[in-house]
């Protein structure tokens, strides 16, 4: 202990020489006091004094390790890898605290999401053609130019992705999607460049993976032998994933089934997850080869130096999760994106409309300064529950002093009346009339209560006493008309058994030619049927008259269609004939 405190007096001395004779003092005072026997406290500073100051040397003895943070290990490990692969390009250099620390790159923000329901047409240039140095209205004037006329620049919205090297247009027309996808070559600055052109799923679409399926099966066959028990979805496309035994299905619809049937046998759906794309040309991540912007440049694809020596020696290292392996091998534990989780909606909150009256000030304050927590709406008119409630003596007042003595009514009412808590023994509910004026005890109390006018029965209504004398007047009609038909049917077989036995005799004889010296008459069978017809025109109408009066007389059919309005009248039994009615 002696030796390892002379030895950090020491270094003290070293570091701090104003301070010399001080810590001799200190250390001297410390020896002093470790001499003593049974002196704790001295052991203790001795040991803190061992391990409050460690080296280099002793980060790692004994099993000991500091800790250190991720971004402390991470350039650690880019030194390593700068000293061991020998890499001196500029992107490559590892920082030190002597040079100045660049600034990061200032984070753009995300842009809009396109229209759900649009088509999305995809433009993937081949090698050479760099669209980040390209001008979004260059590449909207080519593809219009392209289309021959067929498309314009206000029916579609186009938008550029410089790190996957493609554009995308989106367009809510059919005709236009279909034109778009015919395009093979785009013209930008005087150039032809070879494109490739496809519509994508549309928003909604799920994406799932099955396996062991024979390769180079046609899209047609597969979607022929799936079948799925999910509901609400639809299979929209099916295809082979290249030379592989696995197949990609794209279903129509919110739930991705979890199992599907291929032949008849049951295979797992797995959710399908993009790769992330490499290029092998130019070494960089986020882009394919067939559309690498810079297919020239030279980079090794082992290691990934740039401008490499010939016949170097490099270890394999990804660049996507920096392994020890190529780039995009199936070990990676990278190689697959993540599956994009949508955001969660946040519930939406029931909605509590206003009460219809407050039944203080407070309370009405406490609403518009939402202050006030639950709250229930008073309702406008009271049930019969809550009345036979208060008169029968249970609890359920609503009025805070209304009490049950005659002298709070009078206080709180002076013009109601003190009424008993229960029914006379002598009134049998039975036969007790529930429309009675009769005021509840509720009411009574109630000073801001004010009593309905009682309304009137279905036979006391105006309405009801026009229609029943109309009923009566149009019965007398129908009587008169069947007593003129009658009589005229009458006439009308006099008139038949009259002219019968004359008819055969006035032809044979010559006498009957003076006749014709005498006006003409208009037969009276001719006018009878026409009378008969009249009469008959006239029963029918009486009796479609009938018809709509006996509806209205029916007190089932309320007077008026608003269920709020003050003239509805209760439900009665039904009265089949005016006549047995009883109106006075």
């Amino acid at each position: 202990m002696d030796s390892t405190g002379e030895s950090q007096t020491a270094s003290v001395r070293q570091s701090e020489p104003g301070l010399g004779e001080e810590v001799m003092d200190f250390a001297a005072q410390n020896r002093d006091e470790a001499a003593l026997p049974g002196n704790c406290n001295a052991a203790s500073t001795h040991a803190a004094a061992d391990f409050s100051a460690p080296t280099e040397t002793d980060r790692t003895e004994e099993g000991w390790q500091i800790s250190q943070s991720l971004r402390a290990k991470k350039k650690q490990a880019k030194e390593r890898k700068f000293q061991q692969g020998g890499d001196f390009s500029a992107g490559s250099r590892p920082t030190t605290d002597n040079q100045p620390k660049r600034r990061g790159r200032p984070t753009r923000r995300r842009p809009p999401a396109l229209p759900k329901d649009d088509l999305k047409v995809v433009f993937r240039p081949h090698q050479g053609l760099p669209l980040k140095n390209v001008t979004t209205q260059a590449i909207s004037d080519a593809i219009v130019e392209a289309c021959q006329g067929k498309v314009r620049w206000d029916q579609f919205i186009l938008r550029i992705r410089p790190g996957s090297n493609i554009a995308l247009a989106s367009t809510p027309d059919t005709t236009v999607a279909m034109a778009m996808r015919g395009v093979t070559s785009l013209n930008i600055n005087g150039r032809p460049h070879p494109v490739n052109v496809y519509v994508t799923a549309g928003e909604g679409t799920k994406k799932g993976v099955i396996h062991g399926i024979e390769p180079h099966t046609p899209s047609e066959t597969i979607k022929a032998s799936i079948r799925f028990r999910t509901q609400s979805v639809t299979l929209v496309d099916a295809r082979m994933l290249g030379d592989s035994q696995s197949a990609v299905l794209t279903f129509f619809g919110d739930i991705l089934p979890r199992y599907v049937y291929y032949r008849g046998g049951e295979k797992e759906c797995i959710p399908f997850r993009n790769t992330v794309q490499f290029c092998r040309a130019c070494g960089a991540v986020g882009h394919r080869t067939d559309v690498c912007p810079q297919p020239d440049s030279p980079v090794c694809h082992t290691c990934g130096m740039r401008n490499p020596e010939v016949n170097h020696n490099c270890t394999p290292t990804c660049a996507i999760c920096t392994g020890n392996h190529i780039t995009g091998d199936r070990s990676c534990l990278k190689r697959l994106k993540p599956i994009r989780k949508q955001a969660a909606k946040p519930p939406k909150k029931p909605h509590k409309p206003a009460p219809r009256w407050f039944q203080s000030e407070e309370e009405e304050s406490e609403w518009e300064y939402g202050r006030g927590g639950t709250r229930k709406s008073r309702s406008r008119t009271r049930t019969p529950s809550k009345n036979r409630a208060v008169e029968t003596g249970q609890p359920g007042q609503r009025h805070p002093k209304s009490t049950s003595t005659p002298r709070a009514i009078s206080q709180d009412n002076p013009n109601a009346q003190a009424l008993p808590r229960s029914k006379p023994p002598g009134v049998c509910p039975a036969h007790s009339n529930p429309q009675a004026d009769a005021v509840s005890y509720a009411q009574a109390v109630s000073p801001t209560t004010k009593h309905k006018p009682v309304t009137p029965t279905i036979t006391e209504h105006p309405e009801y006493k026009r229609v029943v004398a109309e009923n009566r007047q149009h019965r007398t009609e129908l009587q008169e008309v069947k007593s003129r038909m009658a009589r005229l049917e009458s006439l009308l077989n006099q008139s038949s058994n009259t002219q019968s036995p004359a008819s055969t005799p006035v032809v044979s004889q010559p006498v009957a030619q003076p006749v014709a010296t005498q006006p003409p008459q208009t037969p009276p069978i001719a006018f009878l049927v026409q009378q008969i017809q009249l009469v008959f025109a006239k029963l029918g109408q009486m009796e479609r008259t009938i018809s709509d009066l006996s509806q209205a007389q029916n007190p089932r059919k309320r007077s008026c269609q608003s269920p709020g309005a003050p003239t509805r009248q209760p439900k009665e039994s039904g009265i089949t004939d005016s006549e047995n009615t009883n109106h006075g």
